[in-house]
């Protein structure tokens, strides 16, 4: 975080309050608990792959909380960045180029998947881990992804196929938060088909 020091603020109340942390970035564990040697050393070459030595993967909804009601109120700021206040005389910017410097992810135009999904044809990864999927129908839920980490490699699954459904469950559960019951993106399944295409894209920004 870049720091400056300014005049204090008034003090202010705190407020009491609960709060809920839907990312789960425990499930980076489970990755590395299901993963193989060798399909780890295929996620280790994704653009995800530093992720497998995170040290500390529990949130703490107190502190988040805590930390949210530390921005101050009149400071001018931009629309990308976030400001905290931290007694008694230390302001603290937290924006882009410190987002990118802690995940190590690359920032760019992520207006959409298209211009990365347009020349992929698939998902052909998809039929083979889901035998069942039907491009047309309803879709592929997280926890569709979740039996079969839990499951774990199978003979059935090539490692590169299975690595695929780990980056996108990272992605997916880790990072977004989505619950069990939401579906996973289709194009982000189109883009995992192609994995050069997925390391080049934006996830800094998308993330962000």
């Amino acid at each position: 975080m870049e720091e400056e020091s300014q005049e204090a603020p008034p003090p202010k109340e705190y407020i009491s309050s609960s709060l809920t942390l839907r990312t789960r970035m425990n499930i980076v564990n489970e990755i590395a608990r299901a993963l193989t040697p060798r399909q780890k050393e295929l996620f280790q070459g994704t653009c995800f792959g530093p992720w497998l030595q995170l040290q500390q993967t529990r949130g703490d909804p107190a502190l988040t909380h805590l930390f949210l009601q530390l921005q101050p109120i009149g400071i001018q700021r931009g629309e990308q960045e976030f400001w905290f206040y931290f007694p008694p005389f230390h302001y603290a910017r937290f924006g882009r180029e410190e987002f990118c410097l802690v995940t190590g992810l690359r920032f760019g135009r992520h207006d959409s998947f298209g211009p990365y999904i347009q020349n992929i044809h698939g998902p052909l990864w998809v039929f083979n881990v889901f035998p069942g999927y039907n491009r047309g129908g309803e879709g592929l839920k997280v926890s569709d992804f979740e039996k079969v980490l839990q499951e774990g490699p199978s003979g059935r699954l090539s490692d590169i196929d299975f690595v695929r459904l780990c980056v996108i469950l990272l992605v997916e559960v880790g990072f977004t938060g989505k619950q069990s019951t939401q579906l996973v993106s289709p194009d982000m399944l189109s883009l995992a088909e192609n994995m050069e295409a997925w390391n080049m894209f934006p996830w800094g920004s998308y993330l962000w």
